[in-house]
């Protein structure tokens, strides 16, 4: 039996208030004893990373948690175990939403990969950080979760951009928590986490997937 350790809360709350204080923001994922698979930034395992940089390019997008060399301490991206990656391994109650579309994860439709960059080691309960985690879904659809600064003000070091421009600044959008939703090379929206939300273009094309015959 598999023993899974999942440590939360990892961040200490800084002295400035939250930009978004009116949001939740998910915290730091840590887990061990084999509930992922661990693999050096930079490596090839670790597609669309640069040992010394905390920035994380996907198809055109470079995402930047906190673009700064305080978090290149520990370092590191996670892929799940192949058939480990279903709801019953998902565990965490503040992403009900998601749990509830990975679902069994029949044939690993749904795959998942976690970059980490904290400024102490990962045990180190006065560490900080960020976590991208990216989770993909059948017909190029990309989601992708932003975990870690509970309590911290972002600034424009936290951002997603391309070519084409910028499409999230954490300086002067904030942030709430919400996924970032992906279709091949085009961003199509966020999702709040919540399965009600029929105004998000990113849920709908998610149960899309469902409706064309995908079983998770």
């Amino acid at each position: 039996m598999m023993v899974r350790i999942v440590i939360a809360a990892l961040l200490l709350t800084l002295a400035c208030p939250p930009v978004d204080a009116g949001g939740v923001r998910r915290s730091v994922r840590i887990d061990g004893f084999g509930a992922w698979d661990e693999f050096a930034i930079g490596s090839s395992s670790c597609a669309g990373t640069t040992v010394g940089s905390t920035l994380v390019e996907f198809n055109g997008f470079t995402f930047s948690g906190r673009d700064s060399l305080d978090h290149l301490v520990d370092t590191y991206c996670q892929i799940p175990p192949p058939g480990e990656f279903n709801s019953s391994t998902f565990t965490y109650p503040d992403e009900a939403g998601l749990r509830a579309l990975i679902g069994d994860n029949a044939n690993d439709a749904i795959r998942a990969v976690r970059y980490s960059f904290l400024d102490a080691p990962r045990f180190d309960f006065t560490a900080t950080g960020f976590q991208w985690t990216f989770y993909h879904f059948p017909y190029d659809l990309v989601v992708v979760g932003l975990y870690g600064f509970e309590a911290t003000e972002l600034d424009h070091r936290s951002y997603i951009s391309s070519n084409q421009g910028t499409i999230w600044d954490g300086g002067l959008d904030g942030y709430d928590s919400q996924y970032f939703c992906f279709e091949a090379d085009r961003f199509i929206g966020t999702w709040d986490g919540n399965l009600d939300n029929l105004e998000s273009i990113c849920l709908a094309s998610l149960q899309r997937v469902f409706l064309d015959g995908f079983e998770p």
